[in-house]
């Protein structure tokens, strides 16, 4: 799975050390960023690159204890964690300030976990008792099953090439934008003043600019380092 994705300042650890999979729990990690943000009318982890982040998160969470490593199926990215300097955790009251909420506090606390196993659930987040006067079940729609798109289904256990990402992408395009036309799995777009066929300025460099990311990544930058 690909390390490029959730706005950087609001990307969960897993993410940034480019495990083999990752759930929901990333979005409990990006929510509990935004909820401080709130808070503190800034961004808790501002970094300017992916280096600069995880060590904006360390400064607060402290450095992952050995048996957070059990979650960094990356072994280069779990040896650079292991190389940075150790240090102690800032309890988030301090970072946020005394006049919050302790029971926002408490619950930021259980969201801006760096061990996915370890975070905070949305069930559980809706049960602490800071959403209480929020949180009615009653009225709440909760979806029956967990959605994934069908190429996800379908290719949970393949090896995804560029050339079928392509034709996905195309199709999705397509389904979104239905004046286009998908020919060769290629876009042409139909011009109504003239009703002809003109291809859209889809290049590999364009493609390339999409897919490249803000660094490389924690995995990447270790493998150039032992070499």
């Amino acid at each position: 799975m690909t390390e490029y994705v959730v706005t950087r300042w609001y990307r969960a650890p897993e993410i940034m050390c480019s495990c083999e999979s990752y759930d929901y729990k990333i979005d409990v990690w990006s929510t509990g960023c935004i909820f401080a943000e709130l808070l503190m009318r800034n961004p808790i982890f501002p970094g300017e690159d992916y280096k600069q982040q995880l060590h904006l998160i360390f400064n607060i969470l402290g450095t992952p204890t050995e048996d957070d490593f059990n979650c960094i199926s990356n072994e280069f990215a779990a040896q650079y964690i292991r190389n940075l300097p150790v240090r102690e955790k800032v309890p988030l009251a301090k970072v946020i300030g005394k006049r919050v909420n302790p029971l926002a506090v408490d619950l930021l606390e259980k969201m801006l976990v760096f061990d996915p196993n370890k975070r905070i659930s949305v069930d559980e987040a809706l049960e602490h008792p800071y959403l209480a006067s929020l949180h009615d079940p009653k009225i709440e729609i909760v979806a029956p099953t967990t959605w994934s798109h069908d190429f996800e289904r379908d290719l949970q256990d393949k090896q995804l090439t560029q050339e079928a990402l392509t034709k996905y992408f195309y199709k999705e395009i397509h389904q979104y934008r239905p004046h286009l036309v998908l020919h060769n799995n290629s876009i042409i777009s139909v011009v109504p003043s003239t009703t002809k066929l003109q291809p859209v300025a889809v290049t590999a460099a364009t493609t390339a600019a999409a897919a490249s990311d803000d660094g490389t990544n924690a995995c990447e930058s270790t493998k150039q380092t032992n070499v």
